[in-house]
């Protein structure tokens, strides 16, 4: 319906979403990506089932989070690794404070970025690990402009 009222670019199609929105577009990312170019999401995990495509991903994790299960995004992460094809080799990769890593090997145009960031305190100092870090919008708006 969206394509047919508007003007759509459908090869830059990108999904982002925290907490059960993460859930969501991680399971987007996996079942639609022949469609999706490429997702970011913080503190949240995904539906299992076969994924298509390969897709950019960005996931962002606190390992502390208390309302959404680390496991859950390890699992979610190892589906991309699976789905892009990459290695279990990674390196380092801005910002380095966001603990970030890109994996390997991946599909040309598909890479997987993990960032387990440590950053437990809201914008107002307040302690909670199921926060969106200050400058994540930064880095998410980055991540798509290199992966068109």
């Amino acid at each position: 319906e969206i394509t047919s009222r508007y003007c759509v670019n459908l090869d830059q199609v990108y999904v982002v979403g925290h907490s059960l929105g993460a859930w969501m577009a991680n399971s987007l990312a996996c079942s639609h990506g022949d469609v999706i170019r490429a997702s970011a999401t913080l503190g949240g995990s995904s539906k299992g089932g076969d994924c298509t495509g390969p897709v950019a991903v960005m996931q962002w994790h606190n390992p502390d989070d208390a309302l959404a299960a680390f496991s859950g995004a390890l699992t979610t992460r190892d589906r991309f690794l699976t789905q892009n094809r990459c290695s279990l080799e990674s390196v380092s990769v801005e910002p380095v404070w966001g603990s970030c890593v890109e994996y390997k090997g991946c599909l040309d145009q598909a890479p997987v970025v993990f960032c387990p960031h440590e950053n437990d305190y809201d914008g107002r100092g307040v302690y909670y690990t199921h926060n969106w870090p200050k400058g994540m919008g930064e880095q998410v708006w980055k991540f798509f402009q290199e992966n068109r």
